[in-house]
Parts: C-alpha cells; sequence; structure tokens
C-alpha cells in the first residue's frame, strides 16, 4: 500500500484517505500516512530555506592575467623607453645644437616620441584601470575611455568578439544603445555605452563599435577563465542563464 514515491507524494495521499474511508480502524494505513504527511512538510521547507545572497554591490578588479599579463608589463616598458629616448634627442641638441633644418627634425621626433609613449602609458592604464561593478540591477563594466552597463535580464549567454585581439565576455539579448548615459540604462533597464572624455576617436568607435552585443570581461581584467571562482558565482546567483548556456571556450 506504500505509494510514496519521489513525485507521487499526493496521489498516496488520495489513496490512503481512500482506504481510511473504506475502514478507519486501520491503524497502520493512518501511521503511514502521518508518516508522508510529516515527510513532505520536511521537503517543503527544506524548498522554502531562502539560499543567502552574495553582497552587493561588488567591485571587481584583477590583476591582468594570460596573454594580458604580458602585454601589461611590456606597455610600460615599451612606453618609458620612448620617454627615454626622447630625452636623450633632447639632451643632445641642448649640448650640441645642430643647424635649422637638423633641429627641426629633432623637435619634431621628440614630439613623435612623446606622443607615443602617452598613448603606451594611455593603454597600460586602460589594462590595469578596469573594473566591474556589480549591482542589484546589472553589472558595469568601466573601461576608462567608456563605460557599459547592462541589466542582469539583457545577459544570455558566453562569446567572444575581438578588438584588435580576441576577447570573450557576456552575451546580450538586447545590442547597447551607444553614447548613451550609465543612468538612462538604468531608468529604462537597457544596455548602453558611455563614452568618456578619455576616448579618442569617438566618431569611429560608435561606427565599429565591438561592444554592442557583448560585454567585455576578460580585456585584461579577470582571465581567461572568468566564469570560475567568485566572479562565477556572482553569475550563477543573479544570472543564471549565462552559466546554463555557457560554452566551452
Amino acid at each position: 500500500m506504500v505509494l510514496a514515491e519521489p513525485g507521487r507524494t499526493e496521489e498516496s495521499l488520495a489513496a490512503y484517505d481512500k482506504a481510511l474511508r473504506l475502514d478507519p480502524d486501520q491503524v497502520q494505513i493512518a501511521q503511514e500516512r502521518e508518516a508522508l504527511l510529516t515527510q513532505r512538510g520536511r521537503r517543503e521547507e527544506r524548498r522554502t530555506v531562502e539560499v543567502p545572497s552574495l553582497p552587493l554591490p561588488k567591485i571587481f578588479r584583477f590583476p591582468p592575467t594570460g596573454r594580458y599579463r604580458v602585454v601589461s608589463l611590456l606597455l610600460p616598458l615599451w612606453g618609458f623607453c620612448l620617454l627615454a629616448l626622447g630625452a636623450v634627442v633632447l639632451r643632445l641638441i641642448i649640448l650640441n645644437p645642430p643647424p635649422l633644418p637638423l633641429l627641426v627634425g629633432a623637435i619634431v621626433l621628440i614630439m613623435v616620441l612623446l606622443v607615443q609613449a602617452a598613448l603606451v602609458l594611455r593603454a597600460t592604464s586602460f589594462v590595469r584601470g578596469s573594473t566591474l561593478l556589480l549591482t542589484s540591477e546589472g553589472i558595469l563594466y568601466n573601461a576608462v575611455s567608456f563605460q557599459m552597463y547592462t541589466p542582469w535580464s539583457n545577459l544570455r549567454g558566453v562569446g567572444g568578439g575581438k578588438w584588435g585581439i580576441p576577447f570573450s565576455g557576456l552575451v546580450l539579448r538586447e545590442p547597447a544603445l551607444v553614447d548613451r548615459k550609465v543612468g538612462e540604462g538604468l531608468q529604462q533597464g537597457v544596455a548602453v555605452i558611455e563614452l568618456t572624455r578619455w576616448m579618442i576617436g569617438k566618431k569611429d568607435f560608435k561606427k565599429k563599435c565591438p561592444f554592442l552585443h557583448i560585454l567585455p570581461i576578460d580585456m585584461g581584467l579577470v582571465g581567461n577563465r572568468w566564469w570560475q571562482g567568485e566572479f562565477g558565482s556572482y553569475l550563477r546567483q543573479y544570472a543564471p542563464q549565462v552559466v546554463d548556456q555557457r560554452p566551452t571556450l
């Protein structure tokens, strides 16, 4: 008479009730029914226990890993070498002033070296300055030259793209709106990309923006295994659809 198999609790209770209606004096049936009710109550109690939420807001700022670590080490070295070379040329023209044509050429060379050094050091700050801010509403990615926001519900999986070098990130259900304010995205519940004053070539970036459909994650931020560890725990809790649809990268 025991029908208390997983998923058949209600069917079992109905059978016990029918048996007791036919013969109310069946003590064993009554005891089994009470035990089944107790078992069901314990299962429902376990289901109603809330899983503690991971604390928000949460900032992720990881040291670069893998290829990004190599890049982050070489970029400042390259930038300081360019500055040193510019300083050497400047010292030479101060100690031994050349003829005017050579002097003009030397000044132009120094300016080119300074501009290149500034661009290289700027790229270094991007690699090391990127952060992820996780809030109850969604994810804010600060890439120094731009900020990108998307709600949790707008994430649908993991994918990849290319911007100079390949990168992986979180694929968006709806594309991001370019050159919009982060505050606007928060209010309307949509993905947006806000360009900052550090962005160079805004017109070209808006035209060829590679982040319309993907929020870049591992570009110098958390490495190639960013879906694991603590960051992965946040994804599993606040965007389980991403983990369910994560391909093997």
